[in-house]
């Protein structure tokens, strides 16, 4: 039995989770699901860029997910360019709750207000630099 959660969803996605794995659905396709991001605890938030070029799932750390043939299946250490893994290795980490797009490349992210590292951050593309804005 399916426990799906859905976490975003566009004109051609879906983006939900089970637990801590979270899958890709192509809309209007019979094509399955494709697994895109794994977490350690339930992923908090997802969004997909407004123009369906990447997804962006957060929790403990984020992974950018980028929505390009040939839709590999996420895996942890494996060198793609099909995802990004950032804020996800010891001593880097933080926990996101929330992610909003506020225009083209860039979007903001909240940090769990109850650790050192908690407040707003920007993340811009398409470098993925980031910085804290308060």
């Amino acid at each position: 039995m399916e426990h799906k959660r859905l976490l975003a969803q566009s004109e051609n996605y879906k983006i939900s989770h089970e637990y801590e794995t979270v899958f890709l659905t192509h809309n209007n396709s019979n094509t399955p699901d494709i697994v895109i991001g794994d977490f350690y605890a339930d992923p908090e938030a997802a969004i997909i860029d407004a123009a369906e070029r990447f997804v962006i799932m957060v929790g403990y750390g984020l992974i950018v997910y980028y929505l390009a043939m040939p839709f590999e299946a996420y895996l942890y250490d494996l060198p793609t360019s099909q995802w990004r893994e950032l804020f996800r290795e010891k001593g880097n980490e933080l926990w996101i709750e929330k992610i909003s797009q506020q225009s083209k490349d860039v979007f903001h992210f909240t940090v769990d207000s109850h650790s050192n590292e908690g407040g707003t951050y920007e993340l811009v593309f398409p470098d993925l630099t980031s910085r804290k804005l308060s």
